[in-house]
């Protein structure tokens, strides 16, 4: 009891602390753990403390962007869009593309940075295929949305996507 009191003094916050979410941080951050079950523990605590909280926002960004390749792909992707809709920043949308280009699903990370309007983060995850036909497929989604979104000049916006140098469309496609 003592211990605790001491470590709500030392938080100076208002936010009703949560020892088991603290320990779980400290064997994860301190102790680096690598434990699956721990992991899934972690985000599962998260999912159960409300999302109003700046800290916790914090603090479930940073562990996702830390551990990518470690998480739950269907419960982290579920934690950004609970924390993206309660959060006045977009961070949590940026956080989701690179969740689902570790997943390996490339075509809803493209599509999900061009519901953004990122298009440089849309290309790195089209480039990221080595398979030349998904590449294709990729960059036309890519094209698709440069013609629908571009109000000045679309046919120059759409002969830049093609004679960019790593794309695989040319002005014949």
């Amino acid at each position: 009891r003592h211990w605790r009191r001491q470590r709500r003094q030392q938080r100076n916050d208002h936010v009703k602390t949560h020892f088991g979410l603290e320990y779980v941080e400290y064997c994860i951050y301190v102790k680096k753990s690598e434990d699956k079950i721990l992991h899934r523990y972690l985000l599962s605590l998260y999912e159960s403390l409300p999302p109003k909280n700046s800290q916790l926002q914090d603090s479930v960004y940073r562990y996702l962007e830390s551990n990518l390749d470690r998480v739950d792909t269907f419960r982290a992707l579920r934690l950004c869009k609970r924390f993206r809709r309660d959060s006045d920043n977009k961070k949590y949308d940026t956080l989701r593309v690179q969740l689902l280009v570790t997943s390996n699903n490339l075509e809803d990370a493209v599509s999900a940075a061009l519901s953004i309007n990122d298009t440089d983060l849309a290309k790195k995850c089209a480039n990221i295929s080595p398979d030349t036909p998904l590449r294709r497929k990729l960059w036309t989604l890519i094209a698709k949305h440069v013609f629908q979104n571009e109000e000045d000049d679309v046919f120059h916006a759409l002969i830049e996507v093609c004679e960019e140098m790593d794309s695989p469309l040319r002005l014949e496609n």
